[in-house]
């Protein structure tokens, strides 16, 4: 008995989901009453030169909606789409201003079987700054690297500098437009397109500004790499009694790129010559590279440091033996000394290996006739000694004709 009643209270149920079904489609489908719904619709804004020839631009210049309150049958009102409605604000009929502006928005387009109820309630907010306009630098950045052996100069942009415009507010953000360029295991030079994007001091995006073009042409060059020694120069002397034994320099080797006919026959790459004079004896100094046309260097700003390392000056007096060169065939030469006196400086660590056979002295009598003859005395020294002075500096010499054995004269 009890199951019989509850089939009986469920086909109830049902019997009353199918009626109210079946009400629910007559109503919408037959009677179809008046409804109101809501839909946004964009605006659009029409002589936008208006405010650029009063050097004024929007702030937030995004695309603008308007809630429209719609009313008509049912079928039709919930059908209806934002593109069925056109919405517009015509500039050139407001005295816009710096600042917030409330402006109408005209009605222009609508379906003919749907009613506008808010007709009287169409306004848009319009933030308006000052129109302002400046060129910035490009600048690119490289993401990836070249082939091993090969190093991506700076890129070279098509132009140097473009100008942006719109409201003040963020043209004064823009400090420069950036793009991206990739390479990836390269050895040639690259170039490409590359879109640009207006940044702030922090490399952020900056919105609601134009400029043209928005992409430039980019060439990344992609040279071959060495790596060089460093050769100091000097100019001048080190004062105080001290000797240059030699510099070292922070980096010992820097790294140049080029063409290969610029770079292969580099094996260092020269300073700009060192005044010895303004140094003392163990001093550093930041001296820059003298680097060739078409080499380039990496990772150097130009300079290296150079520390100098020196020597105190000894000086030391030899006899040094005079010999006679370029005597002609024929005579014979009588000096009046033999021997002088050679005084010559060096740095500490060398001056006393210095032996006499090390020093030459000698006259040249080439052209000398029989008489009696002062000749300077020519002195050589070894490399890495300094001549101070000859005592005596020159020398008397006789020359007389050769007696020849069995003849006596007569």
């Amino acid at each position: 008995m009890d199951e019989k009643v509850k089939r009986n209270q469920i086909i109830i149920r049902i019997c009353c989901i199918i009626a109210a079904f079946g009400l629910w489609l007559y109503i919408n489908g037959v009677e179809n009453p008046v409804r109101e719904n809501t839909i946004s619709v964009p605006v659009e804004i029409v002589n936008k030169d208006v405010l650029t020839n009063s050097k004024l631009a929007l702030i937030d210049d995004q695309p603008l909606y308007v809630n429209l309150t719609i009313s008509g049958v049912t079928s039709d009102v919930y059908s209806v789409k934002p593109s069925n409605f056109k919405l517009r604000v015509d500039l050139s009929g407001y005295a816009i201003k710096k600042g917030e502006n409330i402006v109408p928005v005209k009605l222009v387009q609508q379906p003919d079987n749907i009613k506008i109820v808010n007709t009287e309630k169409l306004w848009v907010k319009l933030n308006v700054d000052e129109y302002a306009k400046k060129k910035v630098p490009i600048k690119i950045g490289i993401e990836g690297k070249a082939k091993t052996g090969f190093y991506q100069l700076q890129p070279k942009p098509s132009l140097s500098e473009i100008e942006v415009s719109g409201p003040l507010k963020y043209v004064n953000q823009v400090t420069s437009l950036l793009g991206k360029i990739r390479i990836d295991n390269l050895s040639k030079d690259f170039t490409s397109n590359v879109v640009l994007s207006a940044v702030d001091n922090s490399n952020n995006k900056v919105n609601y500004v134009k400029f043209q073009p928005a992409a430039v042409e980019v060439m990344v060059p992609i040279k071959k790499v060495k790596t060089v020694g460093i050769n100091v120069k000097t100019k001048g002397n080190l004062s105080n009694g001290l000797i240059l034994k030699g510099f070292e320099t922070i980096p010992e080797k820097v790294d140049i790129a080029g063409d290969d006919g610029a770079i292969d026959n580099i094996q260092s790459i020269d300073t700009e010559p060192v005044d010895l004079s303004k140094l003392n004896g163990n001093d550093s100094t930041d001296v820059k590279l003298v680097v060739p046309q078409g080499v380039f260097l990496i990772n150097n700003n130009g300079y290296v440091k150079a520390k100098i390392t020196s020597e105190k000056i000894s000086q030391r007096t030899l006899p040094v033996s005079v010999t006679i060169n370029n005597l002609q065939s024929g005579y014979d030469a009588v000096l009046n000394t033999k021997q002088v006196s050679v005084t010559v400086t060096a740095a500490d660590s060398v001056i006393n290996s210095l032996n006499n056979g090390d020093i030459t002295a000698a006259v040249d009598l080439s052209g000398a006739l029989e008489g009696d003859h002062t000749t300077q005395v020519n002195v050589t020294i070894p490399q890495g000694f300094t001549k101070v002075s000859v005592d005596p500096p020159s020398i008397q010499v006789n020359i007389k004709k050769k007696i020849l054995e069995g003849n006596n004269g007569n």
